[in-house]
């Protein structure tokens, strides 16, 4: 089975990130990458790019916020009145998407000169998780919007598309396979420009308490995926805690457990398995204690056989005899002045 702290290769890379979602607290898709106008040669031309506008809760300018910490690569078009105002911003650490986890870029386009927000922010400004990056604008546009661009890895740049659009460099992506929607921030959706959206993750599952007569299996972490079956569809994180093991299947290389109706998750290192504890069989118990007292017994008459051996040697050691000679008899085999063997006998006369 594969070690890894979340189940599957793309869960693996989930640990402790975070999710990047919609930047404004309303979703106005104005225009998609589908759209038949101004947007319709982003798509069609190579390079590419999946520009949507964003016009937030009404004709006015609502802000866009950092989804996650954001380093500002570059900033181009101000006081320039043929570049559009355009800010690139890459996220400082991989996050969660609903493609996997990645490093991602963000450019938007269109906010003012005049913008306070973007007064504050230059390139190497690092912009803290929740703080406006900028408003809605109509710099280089009739009407205050955000041309919003997302995708993987770095991006600091635009080029020429052969549509003769300029194209924001890098690997660019749609948004909804990027961006999550929270929809405790981003509470009013007025237009979802008919794309497939995501919601983060909801947690779910129920634990329970350790019971020693069942198989189960305790999830540690808080972003293990929860899945509609073995190696299935996801439904949202587990909540951590001991969860029964009622079923378990092998699958794409992991172990999967049923831990309740329609409901599976992977074994793997962020998770300990408590195996059901095996009842003790009192006969075989007492068999065994049984056992041992008749080998202790053994053991103390050969120790007593032992200490009686080392008795008969001791005396047998010296012996006077009557004609004046002294018998030496040999313990063991060792060197005694002469090589003796084992009770081999040595007459010798003590001289002066």
């Amino acid at each position: 089975m594969k070690q890894i702290l979340i189940e599957g290769n793309r869960e693996s890379e989930y640990d402790k990130m975070e999710y990047f979602t919609f930047p404004m607290e309303t979703m106005n898709v104005t225009q998609t990458y589908l759209g038949k106008t101004s947007h319709y040669p982003h798509t069609t031309g190579t390079p590419k790019d999946y520009p949507i506008d964003c016009a937030g809760i009404d004709s006015g300018q609502s802000a866009i916020f950092a989804p996650v910490d954001m380093k500002v690569t570059a900033k181009r078009g101000i006081g320039q009145s043929n570049v559009t105002n355009t800010v690139w911003l890459v996220s400082q650490n991989k996050v969660s998407t609903p493609s996997g986890g990645f490093q991602v870029f963000m450019t938007l386009t269109h906010w003012n000169d005049s913008d306070p927000f973007m007064k504050k922010w230059n390139v190497g400004s690092v912009i803290p998780k929740g703080e406006i990056i900028c408003g809605e604008g109509t710099d280089g546009a009739t009407a205050n919007h955000i041309h919003l661009v997302v995708g993987v890895g770095y991006s600091d740049n635009w080029t020429k598309s052969s549509t003769g659009k300029w194209i924001i460099i890098g690997d660019t992506r749609k948004p909804e396979e990027i961006m999550y929607i929270n929809p405790s921030f981003t509470n009013v959706i007025k237009n979802n420009g008919g794309l497939s959206w995501k919601e983060i993750p909801k947690k779910i599952g129920n634990p329970v308490s350790r019971d020693e007569t069942r198989d189960q299996l305790q999830v540690n972490v808080d972003n293990a995926y929860a899945r509609d079956s073995a190696a299935g569809n996801i439904l949202g994180y587990i909540n951590p805690g001991i969860y029964n093991s009622w079923e378990v299947i092998a699958k794409d290389g992991y172990e999967w457990h049923r831990v309740e109706e329609n409901i599976w998750i992977a074994n793997g290192s962020w998770c300990t398995w408590l195996p059901k504890k095996e009842k003790e069989d009192p006969q075989v118990i007492a068999d065994l204690q049984d056992e041992i007292a008749e080998k202790e017994k053994e053991i103390e008459e050969l120790k007593k056989i032992v200490t009686e051996r080392d008795l008969e040697i001791e005396n047998l050691q010296w012996r006077q005899e009557q004609n004046g000679f002294k018998k030496f008899i040999a313990s063991k085999n060792a060197k005694y002045y002469i090589y003796l063997y084992k009770n081999e006998i040595l007459n010798y006369e003590i001289k002066g």
